[in-house]
């Protein structure tokens, strides 16, 4: 059944995602190698919460995207990693990502559509991703940003059916019809 839930919000993300990064490195051609897909997602029946990382690397660099949910199952808001750097000495992930979780009030008190920015900082060891996210909203930046401790386990779920590219370029052709409807 999770199975069936992870291939779904990745199917419904490909038709609802925001325009956002430039390329996060310039590997040309070189082959992407899929690293996996790191989460904490629970389920309801109607309902998801948590994160959910995919990651790729190519010429010694990672990419990827970050979906993150805290309400109705579909539609899940997904965002381009940007800014991504990695030490493989010493495991540590860094990363930034904009997505949208849903809905905040302007100064006029009408309902627009929130601009989060998640700041990353952690480690990745073995078959886990461990850090914090800061969560902002960047249409209120007087509001303090949001901290959340996160482990995401590696999920051999769905791995069959990740996304696994011959290189780069086709790589971003893919996210990029994942996050530009958004």
């Amino acid at each position: 059944m999770k199975n069936i839930i992870v291939a779904a919000l990745l199917f419904m993300a490909a038709f609802s995602a925001p325009a956002l990064a430039a390329e996060p490195s310039e590997t040309g051609g070189v082959s992407v190698k899929l690293i996996g897909e790191f989460t904490d997602m629970r389920f309801t029946e109607e309902h998801a919460y948590g994160y959910l990382v995919q990651l790729w690397s190519s010429d010694k660099k990672l990419f990827g995207i970050l979906m993150a949910s805290e309400g109705l199952v579909g539609d899940t808001p997904t965002g381009l990693m940007e800014d991504v750097t990695y030490d493989p000495a010493t495991g540590r992930l860094a990363f930034k990502a904009r997505l949208s979780l849903g809905f905040t009030r302007d100064g006029q008190g009408h309902w627009i559509r929130a601009y989060n920015y998640f700041r990353f900082d952690g480690v990745i060891s073995g078959a886990e991703v461990r850090g914090v996210f800061e969560i902002s909203d960047e249409l209120r930046p007087e509001a303090a940003p949001r901290r959340e401790e996160v482990v995401l386990k590696k999920s051999d779920e769905g791995s069959d059916s990740l996304f696994r590219p011959r290189s780069y370029p086709e790589w971003k052709s893919w996210v990029d019809k994942i996050v530009r409807p958004r």
